[in-house]
């Protein structure tokens, strides 16, 4: 099977990507992987998006231009990434309280659908599970659907879970 990692030694491992906004959803992600995902030997790796403030003079044009690299002149606040370091910390705990191995990143882009989609193919990632966001139809016609872009991007299978609110 393309994608799947086998040694003669060692069980078939699988990288298992969930990207994250916030933290209600990616607990809700952790169960539904539990429950229709998991085997022994996978890796699930969150992955955060932390999108920077653009200069002034370049934020009208942020939706035209490529991903900006981390070495770029944009800033993230202090808060915004110590939430970000929070939220990873905290599924990492909740993942191992489920016996999930299991990895944190967090990137800095511009555009969180392309990050995505470049960490899909430098972690070589097998399968990935994420959420759609509610984001209303202006909004979301104006920056774009996430999920959409990268069920449309990559070559992986992509599931794509709704807010399963009670």
């Amino acid at each position: 099977m393309p994608g799947i990692i086998t040694t003669k030694k060692s069980k078939i491992v699988r990288r298992v990507l969930i990207p994250v906004y916030e933290c209600s959803e990616a607990h809700q992600a952790i169960i539904w992987y539990i429950n229709n995902l998991k085997l022994d030997g996978d890796l699930v790796i969150f992955l955060h998006v932390v999108e920077p403030v653009l200069p002034s003079a370049l934020s009208g044009l942020s939706s035209q231009c490529e991903s900006i690299q981390s070495s770029s002149t944009h800033y993230v606040s202090e808060k915004k990434m110590n939430q970000a370091r929070s939220l990873c910390h905290e599924l990492l705990q909740k993942a191992n309280i489920y016996g999930i191995t299991c990895e944190a990143m967090i990137q800095v882009d511009t555009k969180p659908g392309s990050a995505i989609v470049k960490i899909i193919d430098e972690e070589n990632i097998d399968n990935i599970i994420m959420f759609k966001r509610n984001l209303g139809f202006i909004k979301r016609a104006i920056t774009g659907s996430v999920s959409s872009y990268v069920l449309h991007h990559s070559n992986k299978p992509v599931t794509i879970l709704s807010s399963m609110t009670n």
